[in-house]
């Protein structure tokens, strides 16, 4: 999950974040309100262990709040098993120096929101102490709603507590998103797919780091020709066996993703992520995240170590895929290469 948001960004987690977190995690304020899990104090070797733990989990359900490149909180949720397979427990904190920002309302609202799209939930709830006044009104700024009182429910800080159950339920009203593999005869329909969005940056791969560059764009949708152009790159990747994903609203295709089938990489051990699209008024829903878990299942099933990425520079596109752990690839293909000569080229492993 990556998520660029007005306050903060809400990704995965690094090594790299032990520091921060360990050093805005000491603090009793955040331990009184968290599970006895978590530790205090907290020592960086505590952050070194979480972060192991939660990068390993698959799917990854644990993620950075980072702030002006900082990670300065957490945020994750629990998925739920069996007969409550379709609910999730959701659990966050924040460092106290960001508290009254509303950095947590918004984090919490845009993950939420991504986590029941993408995995399909029909409840995701939160039970935080009676005493947590704070973390109560965030829930509620964020769409939950107050179901009841557990009564003696924990213990804490060598109290018997009182806990809230708070809950956000999507409403009947939502619409639902399913997924499943395009038809041939719908491959024009990919064209319909709303592309429009305003671009804030765009990366540079300078000696093989990525450099982002302010630039403000406004991007009207394809390209003149586009649909010319690939239409018949599209045909033959279905032909030889590619694989195409819908994202449906109803009849209304509101996002795809493309794995096509030949080997590339320097072991022969990638498959290409063609394309991968969401239409503007359905993206912060977790549609992308979906599809592109559907790929990443694909190319397991398929036998390869990864996906080849050949991605539009922008700031969104990229951030999205090095939220999944994805990097510059050393040499590109230099066929692909030769057909987008502005993208960058990007592995992402499994």
């Amino acid at each position: 999950m990556h998520l660029e948001l007005s306050r903060g960004t809400v990704r995965p987690l690094r090594e790299s974040d032990a520091e921060s977190l360990a050093r805005h995690a000491d603090n009793r304020a955040i331990w009184r309100n968290l599970r006895d899990l978590f530790p205090h104090p907290y020592r960086i070797e505590h952050a070194r262990e979480f972060i192991a733990r939660v990068s390993a989990a698959e799917p990854q359900t644990c993620f950075a709040i980072e702030v002006a490149g900082e990670a300065v909180g957490v945020i994750g949720f629990a998925l739920r098993r069996d007969v409550e397979r379709v609910s999730a427990e959701i659990g966050y904190w924040l460092g106290e120096p960001y508290w009254g920002r509303g950095i947590m309302t918004e984090v919490l609202g845009a993950v939420t929101a991504r986590a029941i799209e993408a995995h399909g939930l029909t409840r995701v709830y939160a039970v935080p102490y009676a005493w947590s006044l704070g973390s109560c009104r965030v829930l509620e700024k964020a769409g939950y709603e107050l179901e009841g009182r557990l009564r003696r429910s924990a213990i804490k800080d060598g109290r018997v507590v009182d806990q809230w159950l708070y809950a956000r339920v999507p409403g009947a009203d939502a619409p639902v998103i399913r997924y499943r593999a395009m038809a041939r005869e719908e491959i024009e329909r990919i064209w319909t797919i709303d592309r429009s969005e305003t671009i804030r940056g765009f990366y540079e791969l300078r000696e093989g780091r990525l450099v982002l560059k302010p630039e403000l764009y406004e991007a009207r949708g394809w390209p003149p020709g586009e649909a010319q152009k690939y239409t018949p790159r599209l045909v033959a990747c279905f032909e030889r066996g590619g694989w195409f994903v819908g994202a449906y609203d109803g009849e209304r295709l509101c996002g795809c993703a493309v794995l096509d089938t030949p080997r590339l990489g320097p072991e022969r051990d990638l498959l290409l992520l063609d394309m991968l699209h969401v239409s503007r008024a359905y993206r912060g829903r977790g549609i992308g995240t979906a599809l592109f878990e559907r790929a990443r299942r694909l190319v397991r099933q398929a036998g390869a170590r990864g996906l080849y990425i050949s991605a539009t520079p922008s700031e969104h596109t990229i951030g999205f895929y090095t939220g999944f752990g994805a990097t510059p690839i050393g040499v590109p293909d230099p066929e692909l290469l030769a057909l987008e000569p502005d993208d960058i080229h990007l592995v992402c492993p499994l």
